[in-house]
């Protein structure tokens, strides 16, 4: 970071394994995290600094939790300007936006605007500036309003916002049909991927937990985790039912912990 020192510099630090299997080895790290913002302090005071995550925690007890399950679709955004910056009105835009529904093609959009659109108006405008190529805001500008998963490009299953929702009998027939259409639904998209072959024929156990977001005339929506037979695997969906179809979301999470290959036998995973 001391290199260049007269030229602007931009790293993409991502760090994998850190915590990813697990909440707790996120610890280990603390010393080196210290240690690197303490020795970098003077350039990271002439910096933009985001720390970011592309998900929470897909498995384990914290996903089972209600925080957990709130947080796998709303990761960690910290987000710091430099110091000089903060006399100005993108300072305090910024922590208006900071109460306010943001994405990562907002955070896109604020790389964006520091690499092309800020240098030119000398980083102090806090204007909104609309650009077509971005699908996002910036976090330093005035934001459109309402910020919400409808005005947003939020998919249903990936919408933090709280929902009222309502807890449906797991063991009713509603509750099997959708749970069987569901494991269909992962299994086609297995063989669509060409690699169902390589995993044990999937069949529902049964339907762990079912919610429907109300008012259920209105919504028509559903947040369901189901359990195979045999290899437990489990997998949390949402679904909506649109004429009378069930509607699967692309999105479809594993939510308990990766089994390793048994001897003689291919678990998908």
């Amino acid at each position: 970071m001391k290199a260049y020192r007269e030229d602007p510099k931009f790293a993409w630090i991502w760090l994998t394994r850190l915590a990813h299997d697990s909440i707790n080895e996120i610890y280990a790290a603390d010393k080196d995290f210290f240690e690197f913002l303490v020795e970098n302090r003077n350039q990271l005071n002439n910096s933009f600094l985001f720390l970011i995550g592309d998900h929470g925690l897909r498995f384990g007890q914290s996903m089972l939790s209600e925080l957990g399950k709130k947080e796998v679709n709303n990761p960690m955004l910290i987000a710091s300007i430099p110091h000089e910056l903060r006399k100005y009105d993108i300072y305090s835009q910024m922590q208006e936006n900071s109460l306010e529904l943001q994405t990562q093609f907002d955070l896109r959009a604020t790389l964006m605007d520091i690499l092309k659109h800020q240098p030119n108006e000398g980083f102090i405008s806090s204007q909104y500036h609309r650009d077509f190529k971005e699908r996002g805001s910036s976090f330093l500008r005035e934001q459109p309003k309402p910020r919400t998963c409808k005005t947003l490009p939020i998919s249903f299953a990936y919408c933090p916002c709280n929902f009222p929702k309502e807890n449906l009998e797991p063991d009713s027939d509603f509750a099997l049909e959708m749970g069987k259409s569901a494991i269909e639904v992962i299994k086609n998209r297995l063989i669509k991927a060409n690699v169902y072959h390589m995993c044990q024929p999937m069949e529902l156990d049964r339907v762990l937990e079912l919610y429907v977001y109300t008012p259920e005339t209105v919504t028509k929506a559903y947040s369901l985790v189901v359990k195979t037979k045999e290899i437990d695997q489990e997998f949390s969906l949402t679904v909506r039912n649109l004429n009378n179809t069930w509607q699967f979301s692309k999105s479809i999470d594993r939510i308990n912990q990766y089994v390793h290959i048994r001897a003689g036998r291919n678990i998908c995973e």
